[in-house]
């Protein structure tokens, strides 16, 4: 999880106020269930455009994050249609979720103190386990770590400050976003890109010579990723969570959307329901939810 040095002057009275200004909308408002079920569906804060997690292509949104949105509103409205993706960049997401705008924001939401204790929202389950990451050429001759001291590195927003991480003088050559990192590092502008491991090998996927670039992590980085709501509803929080628990164990004995029906009753979802212990019953859902 991520580090945060704790000191005497705490959270700042923005922050403060930002949290407590939530909390008491919360308390005099409806729960999140009941704001989604009188809605109708779903309002899911995904990543803008991250393939293999969150896409949007003129077939529909897909990818990790997208499949667990329609799985919550399979849970809590019996229609895994019922959902609005909402698209935020890592850098935004937390507002609009204080504001209600968002039920949920599922993303690559790194798992710091701050952001659980400090905004009035909360963090309910790993669901990933991320490593920031370098993308080098192979011919660089830089092929661990310690080679990474006093080259040119292009990095965004997200992925600053690497110099205090890796514990050495780097060049950082900071850009607006990711994207734009990315092709400066393709055009030469840079000896190395860093990101998130996961997202390095998929922007690697689209240059041309990516057979000739490889990817170093960085152990000491490894950090949780997983959904957000905010604070102060209990039902939701054991509704997400379960969610997410039941999703990994249904992975691991097989059972997919296509499988799920013709799965014997002895393997199947039901059978899962039962082995946790959790009828919806007691999250104020239907029985086999």
């Amino acid at each position: 999880m991520g580090k945060t040095i704790l000191k005497k002057t705490g959270i700042s009275t923005f922050c403060i106020a930002l949290a407590c200004l939530f909390l008491t909308v919360t308390a005099q408002g409806s729960s999140t269930l009941e704001n989604v079920r009188q809605r109708g569906f779903l309002n899911c804060g995904v990543h803008a455009s991250l393939p293999g997690f969150s896409i949007r292509s003129p077939q529909g949104w897909s990818g990790f994050e997208v499949d667990f949105c329609r799985a919550v509103a399979a849970a809590t409205l019996g229609d895994a249609r019922q959902v609005r993706f909402i698209p935020l960049p890592l850098t935004q997401g937390y507002t609009e979720l204080q504001q209600g705008d968002v039920d949920l924001l599922v993303r690559h939401n790194r798992w710091t103190m701050k952001l659980d204790t400090a905004l009035g929202l909360t963090y309910v389950a790993p669901w990933f386990y991320e490593q920031q990451g370098f993308l080098v050429q192979s011919a660089s001759q830089i092929h661990q770590l310690k080679d990474l001291k006093g080259i040119r590195i292009c990095v965004s927003p997200a992925n600053d400050k690497l110099g205090e991480s890796l514990g050495f003088f780097i060049q950082e050559n900071h850009f607006p976003s990711f994207g734009i990192a990315a092709k400066a590092f393709e055009n030469g502008q840079c000896d190395a890109l860093s990101g998130p491991v996961s997202q390095l090998y998929i922007t690697r996927k689209g240059f041309n010579s990516s057979a000739a670039m490889l990817i170093i992590a960085n152990p000491a980085s490894t950090r949780a990723l997983g959904p957000i709501i905010r604070q102060q509803d209990a039902q939701w929080f054991k509704i997400i969570r379960w969610t997410t628990y039941l999703l990994i164990n249904a992975e691991s004995a097989g059972i997919t959307k296509l499988t799920a029906s013709a799965t014997p009753d002895k393997q199947g979802p039901a059978t899962l329901l039962a082995a946790a212990g959790l009828s919806g019953i007691s999250l104020g859902l239907e029985e086999n939810w």
